[in-house]
C-alpha cells in the first residue's frame, strides 16, 4: 500500500474556508493508515495558529481535524542534521526554503522590482501560545 507524506500546504487545506475539493477527495480516498506528516509540518501549523487572531480555536481544530488523522513522523538527529545541510546548500544556490526563506524571497523580489524592501511578517504580540 502506498504511503503519503503530507506537507503543510496539504494539511492546511482541511481547515481552509474553501478547501480544494481535489485535495479533500484524495485525502478521503486514502486509507488513514497511509497518511503521514512530519514534525516540521506540525511546527508550521502551530506557528500559523499562534499568529492567528483566533489562535487557540484554530489550533484545537487543527489538532482534531488534521493531526488526529495522520501519523506524525519523528525527526531524529541524523535527519535534522541532513536537513540543515540541505537548507544551507539551497541558500547558497539562492533558493532558500521555509519560514525564513519566504520573507527573504519577498525582500529580494521587492529589491528586484525597484520597490525598496518588502515588509516582513512578524508574529502578533497579542496572540501568545495557548495551552
Amino acid at each position: 500500500m502506498p504511503k503519503y507524506l503530507l506537507d503543510t500546504n496539504i494539511l492546511s487545506e482541511v481547515v481552509k474556508k474553501r478547501p480544494s475539493p481535489t485535495v479533500l477527495r484524495h485525502l478521503r480516498d486514502a486509507p488513514q493508515s497511509a497518511l503521514h506528516t512530519s514534525v516540521v509540518s506540525v511546527m508550521e501549523m502551530r506557528f500559523g495558529a499562534v499568529r492567528s487572531a483566533a489562535g487557540s480555536i484554530l489550533w484545537e481544530r487543527i489538532r482534531r481535524d488534521v493531526l488526529a488523522r495522520v501519523k506524525i513522523l519523528p525527526l531524529g538527529e541524523d535527519e535534522a542534521s541532513r536537513a540543515g545541510e540541505i537548507l544551507a546548500d539551497l541558500e547558497l544556490r539562492g533558493t532558500p526554503v521555509g519560514i525564513e526563506g519566504r520573507a527573504d524571497r519577498r525582500d529580494s523580489a521587492g529589491r528586484r522590482s525597484g520597490g525598496g524592501h518588502a515588509e516582513r511578517e512578524t508574529p502578533r504580540s497579542d496572540s501568545g501560545p495557548s495551552h
